[in-house]
């Protein structure tokens, strides 16, 4: 069995670290610090080396600390002049010492600030990742549409950014997709093929979704009021927000690109994908309307500031093929999601539901505060066949 690899969330101006775990828990192979900044995402290769992707301090920002701790091997060596902080790559061996390391900076035409929040590993050990650019009112190219054309975004707000390297931490591709608003890539997950899928947030109206997709438009088009600049007018109030959820194939052009969401805010935060190239979602939502599916385990949203969700969207991006809640009365959060070969879907993320749903058998019954939680859906039962 492989050891298992846990990547904290950790905060600029600090240090993010790696942990490899004997399979039962009962050991720590290695554990060592990334360097300063934020470690987001962890994926294994075929060797057992693991990739770690994050956010650092650039050695151009001389306004902090921890400016120049980060030490970069090869690939992109330095950070682009008057940029603060970059997402990195990491690979560490198995015995937990560096094997390489490079800021990510993508080529400069597409400019700005780069941070990753997940990475997947491919059969022949190529790397992709996720995260969110941010440009400086410059024009870039939005690598958006399924035929291959470019559409041009000239704005500073944050679009999602996916990008594939080869083994060696070689750049091969970038894909932008976002529309005239904020967009954040927060996982990547890779199947058999080659193919990326993508999730996380979005609060364009315009995003660009495929011709075929399961849900064309925005959930939520409107705006929250912010109380806080009332009086400054509508353009401080918040926009709501919807998940995505986007396949690309192995060149980086869309396959499918969809909302996922009701009409409240919605985040996708983890995605995983089978081996028939169905993708499931997990986040939260407090959309009373986000879509479920007949025969779900749980149809009606719960209660309180938000449910958990898990979502299964078809291998053409046309439908979903099961979608669920899953929260109580109180605040329920979905972070993880994990498939297994026997097509079970796993689900990890917190809660603070005192009725939150659990199991008669479950190790822990009853909340104790904010507090982990775990999930095993049996398909069967969840499809709506």
């Amino acid at each position: 069995m492989n050891p298992i690899l846990a990547v904290p969330y950790s905060f600029t101006s600090s240090y993010g670290f790696a942990a490899r775990f004997a399979p039962d828990g009962s050991s720590l192979a290695f554990s060592t610090y990334t360097g300063p900044g934020t470690a987001f995402g962890v994926a294994l290769n075929s060797a057992g080396s693991a990739w770690v992707v994050g956010n650092t301090v650039c050695e151009t920002n001389t306004s902090d600390p921890l400016a120049n701790e980060f030490k970069a091997t090869g690939g992109q060596t330095t950070c682009t002049a008057d940029v603060p902080y970059a997402g990195f790559l990491l690979e560490i061996g198995t015995t937990g010492f560096r094997q390489f390391s490079s800021y990510y900076v993508p080529p400069a035409a597409f400019g700005g600030i780069n941070y990753l929040n997940g990475v997947a590993v491919d059969a022949q050990d190529n790397l992709y990742v996720a995260g969110t650019f941010q440009g400086q009112n410059i024009v870039t190219r939005a690598y958006q549409q399924s035929d291959g054309s470019y559409t041009n975004i000239t704005d500073n707000d944050y679009n999602c950014e996916v990008s594939k390297f080869d083994k060696g931490g070689n750049y091969l591709w970038l894909t932008q997709l976002g529309g005239s608003r904020d967009e954040e890539c927060l996982s990547i997950a890779v199947d058999p093929s080659a193919n990326a899928y993508v999730t996380g947030y979005t609060t364009s109206v315009d995003f660009p979704t495929t011709a075929t997709a399961f849900q064309h438009a925005s959930g939520s088009p409107g705006q929250i009021p912010n109380p806080d600049y009332s009086q400054l007018g509508d353009i401080y109030n918040r926009p709501l927000i919807d998940g995505f959820v986007a396949k690309l194939n192995t060149s980086g052009a869309i396959v499918y690109a969809s909302y996922l969401g009701g009409n409240g805010d919605d985040y996708g935060f983890g995605i995983a994908v089978n081996s028939a190239g169905v993708a499931y979602v997990t986040g939260y939502t407090n959309s009373r309307n986000f879509p479920t599916t007949p025969g779900a385990v749980q149809t009606g949203y719960g209660g309180g500031v938000s449910d958990a969700f898990v979502s299964g969207v078809a291998t053409d991006g046309t439908a979903l093929t099961m979608s669920s809640f899953f929260g109580g009365a109180d605040q329920d959060e979905g972070y993880q999601v994990a498939v297994d070969t026997l097509g079970n879907v796993y689900m990890a993320g917190g809660t603070r539901s005192a009725n939150f749903p659990v199991t008669s058998d479950a190790f822990q019954r009853s909340v104790q505060g904010p507090d982990a939680m775990i999930v095993k859906f049996n398909l069967q039962a969840c499809h709506p066949t």
